[in-house]
């Protein structure tokens, strides 16, 4: 028997990822604590860029998870994307088709990572509100990241 979609179920996780995006594109400025802390070798699978896939959400949670898959171009390069380089320098960015959408973003920064927190640290804003996100998963074929609300 097949599965009947739910209307209202894709409805509230098209507003979340709206939300989502939207609230990305403020800015987040450069502290000074970051520039003095040291960064552990970031995991190999880490490093490229990654393309925003889904947003598992619950209402009454604390945090966010987010799925990324590795970035593949396209002729209509749409979306939100994360690159992490080995230099642990970064970037945050969100493209649209429409010139109008008042998300749209690239920002370029330093990151550092913690192996035994798993925790990411940068200073731009990565998604939402936050600079900082913990990797629940990562393999060469998709990053799965946990950021509190």
């Amino acid at each position: 028997m097949p599965i009947q979609p739910n209307f209202t179920h894709i409805a509230i996780r098209f507003v979340v990822a709206t939300i989502t995006l939207a609230v990305i594109g403020t800015a987040f400025s450069c502290t000074d604590s970051l520039q003095s802390l040291q960064s552990d070798p970031p995991p190999a699978e880490l490093l490229g860029t990654w393309e925003y896939k889904d947003l598992i959400w619950y209402e009454d949670a604390t945090s966010d998870t987010m799925i990324f898959i590795p970035h593949v171009p396209r002729l209509h390069d749409w979306g939100m994307r994360i690159k992490f380089n080995a230099d642990n320098t970064c970037r945050s960015s969100y493209s649209a088709w429409c010139g109008n959408d008042d998300n749209i973003h690239s920002y370029s920064g330093r990151y550092i990572y913690n192996s035994g927190s798993r925790k990411v640290t940068g200073d731009i804003r990565f998604m939402k509100q936050n600079n900082e996100f913990t990797i629940a998963t990562v393999t060469k074929d998709s990053l799965i990241i946990v950021m509190k609300r």
